[in-house]
């Protein structure tokens, strides 16, 4: 005999946790990591509207040097 918790309440049970308490874990885990990507996201798209120059933000000169790079590789 497994004792009071067997059968009826799966692996989960026998081990002393209950099926709300591992979902439960796992909700928090996967909202900890949608929390961090939203974290992840909102740093990048600061990142990308600071300015670095009076007037020019961080993503338009990436644009800028990036294209300025392909036309220097076609005149090359």
């Amino acid at each position: 005999m497994l004792g009071e918790h067997s059968l009826e309440d799966g692996i989960d049970g026998f081990l002393g946790l209950t099926w709300n308490q591992e979902l439960a874990a796992t909700i928090d885990r996967l909202e900890s990591l949608d929390r961090s990507e939203l974290r992840k996201q909102f740093s990048i798209k600061r990142l990308n509207e600071m300015e670095i120059y009076p007037g020019v933000t961080f993503s338009e000169e990436l644009e800028g040097s990036s294209l300025l790079r392909s036309c220097l590789i076609w005149k090359s």
